[in-house]
């Protein structure tokens, strides 16, 4: 695989891990109930995929998954029920599609799809149940992370300011969007949220001391938490496991998968160590759930496409 993303999915209880292969094309990596399987899902109308950003999202219980083409449009590969199938969702009026990131979201059961547009603004590609539409969120934004989280049913959209450094998040509050400022010095590269207790957690690496930060909200106020560690600055990950959240990234000093995990009481590191005879790759990290069990999926240095599962 040739991607710095890796995306994952969950279509009738199975996990999908969708990714970029050296002829810039969309795969997927399937698991049946029984094996694995890899399925090319080509790219569309002579495009490439742009190998830096590849999300996910259900509607109606199917997966979609977004990614940039080498046009600059965003592209959807969806599935019906019975096969894939490529759309274009176009460009933010008079722009394209700007970005290494695009993170999804789900509102009133609809997608939404967040990207940066040329203008350094970001843009949401969102379905009212009907069509598709652009909304323009304002901000600048730099283009390389983008992550969402829900609260109390509605989409909070985290970004790094282009022109502050800060963690901000532009976030819906039953009928008008909203920009917060949750201040911070953080890496541009990688934002992952998790939700504990119905509250949203928002984890990034430190500008300056290159450690995982957490900024959470209590029920009444945002905090910032130091959860130490040494880390890349260009992936982290998150899942929930027994509902507790973990935080999946790639130590900076020996190049092993680490997890940073809650138990109830406190924070805890854990190394997971490295696929056989490589080091994980910096660039991209995702998470699924099978059977209530976490899977984190890495490329390698050897190239592939590897899988940290708890049994």
């Amino acid at each position: 695989m040739d991607s710095n993303a890796i995306a994952t999915a969950t279509y009738q209880g199975n996990p999908y891990a969708f990714v970029r292969t050296n002829d810039g094309h969309l795969a997927v990596n399937s698991w049946d109930g029984g094996k694995w399987n890899w399925s090319d899902q080509g790219a569309a109308q002579r495009n490439t995929v742009d190998p830096n950003a590849i999300a996910t999202v259900s509607y109606q219980d199917r997966p979609y998954v977004f990614v940039r083409g080498s046009d600059g449009h965003l592209w959807v590969n969806w599935w019906d029920g019975g096969r894939w199938n490529w759309s274009d969702q176009a460009t933010p009026p008079g722009h394209t599609v700007d970005t290494d990131a695009i993170a999804t979201a789900t509102y009133r059961g609809n997608p939404y799809a967040f990207v940066r547009g040329s203008d350094g603004h970001l843009w949401v590609n969102w379905w009212d149940g009907g069509k598709w539409n652009w909304s323009d969120q304002g901000g600048q934004i730099d283009p390389d992370a983008i992550a969402t989280a829900t609260y109390q049913g509605n989409p909070y959209v985290f970004v790094r300011g282009s022109n502050d450094g800060h963690l901000w998040v532009n976030w819906w509050d039953g009928g008008k969007w909203n920009w917060s400022d949750q201040g911070g010095q953080i890496d541009p590269d990688a934002i992952a949220t998790a939700t504990y207790q119905g509250n949203p957690y928002v984890f990034v690496r430190g500008s300056n001391d290159g450690h995982l930060w957490v900024n959470w909200w209590d029920g009444g106020k945002w905090n910032w938490s130091d959860q130490g560690g040494q880390i890349d600055p260009d992936a982290i990950a998150t899942a929930t496991y027994q509902g507790n959240p973990y935080v999946f990234v790639r130590g900076s000093n020996d190049g092993h998968l680490w997890v940073n995990w809650w138990d109830g009481g406190k924070w805890n590191w854990s190394d997971q160590g490295t696929p056989t005879g490589c080091t994980v790759d910096p660039n991209a990290i995702a998470t699924a759930s099978y059977q209530g069990n976490p899977y984190a999926f890495v490329r390698a240095t050897d190239g592939h496409l590897w899988v940290n599962w708890w049994s």
